[in-house]
């Protein structure tokens, strides 16, 4: 019985984004190899020639096992798969904006895949503030009238690598404060 190919080593993700996962790896040691065949779940089989591929259009926030196998120069014989698991980044959807007021605005979020236990909110726009919260809530306070702000929220102390969610809002003008606590407000999707 002819064996197939031997298998990869050192199969490692170097990159993921919300629907992207890049992977690299060191080919057989035996150097009887044409080609490599990348997969993942739901997704057609990706076949190249490199020591790296990228896996684009996969779900957000979602595990991903990619495996990898080695491909005999006709083509028929196959190595065993190696695989390695990994997430798409997602942060915590549903970043909420409420009690829009003159200068204070409510910040509130779900959490996502992992382990946080802290989170940093980034203010920008007249003003600028860095606030620290321990919880999935932020009170935003200090900020000038009728201003854009944009709010930024990002996972601090986490098992792993994830995005920040965004929103941007206008705080109230003297006179208009029903206005602008729901018509202006705005949620951003990298």
């Amino acid at each position: 019985m002819i064996s197939g190919p031997d298998v990869i080593t050192e199969l490692a993700v170097t990159e993921t984004t919300r629907t992207n996962i890049a992977v690299q790896w060191k080919p057989p040691a035996n150097g009887s190899w044409q080609s490599f065949r990348v997969q993942v779940p739901e997704s057609p089989a990706l076949e190249t020639v490199d020591l790296t591929a990228n896996l684009t259009g996969l779900k957000s926030g979602k595990e991903y096992t990619v495996t990898v196998i080695t491909l005999a120069a006709d083509k028929t014989k196959l190595s065993d798969p190696v695989n390695v698991t990994t997430y798409t980044n997602r942060f915590y959807g549903n970043l909420t904006v409420s009690n829009v007021s003159l200068t204070n605005v409510s910040l509130s979020w779900t959490p996502g895949p992992g382990n946080v236990s802290q989170y940093r909110v980034e203010v920008s726009g007249n003003t600028s503030q860095v606030l620290n919260s321990t919880g999935l809530t932020a009170l935003v306070d200090s900020l000038t009238p009728g201003s854009l702000y944009r709010f930024q929220v990002f996972p601090v102390k986490c098992d792993r690598d994830l995005n920040p969610e965004n929103a941007t809002v206008y705080t109230n003008s003297p006179g208009n404060q029903a206005r602008f606590s729901t018509a202006r407000q705005k949620t951003e999707a990298d």
